[in-house]
């Protein structure tokens, strides 16, 4: 086991996370609805409006549909190789999503009534109300990244005790895998089973930071095991990811408010005889919740295949055998309450990681 060296230079969050974080998250949405706004500006007709809307919205629809069929047929294909299906997404998920997203626009449109009441008596250009849509969306998305980067800033904190660098030296780390330049023990408050351990930006690199409960109860071949996993999720760029999902979750509230604003304020003229413009709102509306939907289940059901990935990787640096008796030890080494869902898809993973080491072991053995 490792001694306890604690280092006297804690972990400090860099200026240029700040930056990082602020690209993906804030960057897309600013970007998309600047161009949304400018051709709004350029086509101020009101069916020209709802026509540019309509494909923005059918762009960023088809988009998320091709994400989400990929990563269905992704997880569907690991589910068959052990006949396991829960963690499919099912339509009772859909219509959870989608209730959900009724009392959010019941709840922001009770909001924009009774803050922006001034805005909705006069009729302004779309383009105007886009903006605030827009302005208010970045302030919330601004709220989350300072959440976030705070918490991270608490975490770093705790991390005075690195890896041992025998263990380090055995990870074999090639040079396009020289990302993680900080491997460290903290003091991770485990809510769950899924967050035991985890890669978070640190500048322009990566830390890795895995909980103090492992250096006290698993081997250094287990915590071997983890740190290979955890480079699995650099590999596969699924922080990039998560970043440019907040971004599309940024643009598409931005969207969802617009929306609303564009109903309050435009609703006699959609109202009115023009059942063109009656049509084309109603398609607006049912793509931007529909895409908002897709985009939830999306990001729960693709941090499954983020999951296997990683434990697809680790073999590059250990074998099967011993990331699934890793996996096996962890629900035993963590002082933590494990929800039927997490137990489940450890058994999953487990299970995926014995046929591939039982696959390996018959291609070697004639």
């Amino acid at each position: 086991m490792n001694s306890f060296n604690p280092t006297s230079t804690p972990l400090r969050l860099p200026l240029i996370d700040w930056v990082v974080l602020g690209f993906y998250t804030i960057f897309v949405p600013l970007l998309i609805t600047g161009l949304l706004s400018i051709s709004l500006i350029i086509f101020s007709d009101f069916i020209n409006s709802l026509l540019i809307l309509l494909l923005t919205v059918s762009i960023i629809f088809i988009f998320l549909l091709y994400i989400f069929i990929y990563s269905y047929l992704e997880l569907r294909n690991n589910a068959l190789k052990v006949h396991y299906f829960q963690f499919l997404p099912s339509g009772r998920d859909v219509i959870l999503v989608f209730i959900k997203l009724v009392y959010q626009i019941l709840f922001v449109g009770l909001f924009i009534v009774l803050v922006f009441n001034s805005l909705l008596i006069t009729q302004f250009a779309p383009w105007f109300y886009l903006l605030i849509s827009l302005g208010l969306s970045l302030i919330i998305q601004a709220i989350f990244a300072s959440l976030s980067n705070n918490a991270k800033r608490q975490l770093l904190a705790t991390a005075l005790e690195p890896v041992s660098s025998d263990i380090i030296q055995r990870l074999n780390i090639q040079k396009n895998e020289q990302k993680i330049t900080e491997f460290r023990f903290a003091d991770i408050q485990i809510p769950s089973l899924f967050l035991t351990a985890g890669v978070m930006p640190y500048g322009m690199n990566y830390a890795c930071l895995i909980s103090r409960y492992f250096k006290w109860k698993l081997n250094d071949d287990e915590i071997l095991a983890v740190l290979a996993h955890e480079m699995g999720h650099i590999t596969h760029n699924h922080i990039k990811v998560q970043f440019l999902f907040s971004g599309m979750d940024g643009l598409l509230r931005s969207l969802r408010i617009f929306c609303i604003f564009f109903y309050l304020v435009y609703y006699s003229e959609i109202s009115a005889t023009n059942l063109l413009a009656q049509f084309l709102f109603i398609v607006v509306i049912f793509l931007t919740f529909g895409a908002t939907a897709l985009l939830e289940i999306i990001k729960r059901y693709r941090f499954f295949l983020q999951e296997i990935r990683a434990d697809n990787y680790s073999k590059k640096h250990v074998d099967n055998k011993l990331m699934a008796k890793t996996l096996a030890k962890i629900p035993q080494t963590i002082p933590a309450a494990i929800s039927p869902l997490a137990q489940d898809f450890l058994k999953f993973r487990i299970s995926l990681l014995t046929i591939s080491f039982s696959v390996e072991q018959n291609e070697v053995i004639p």
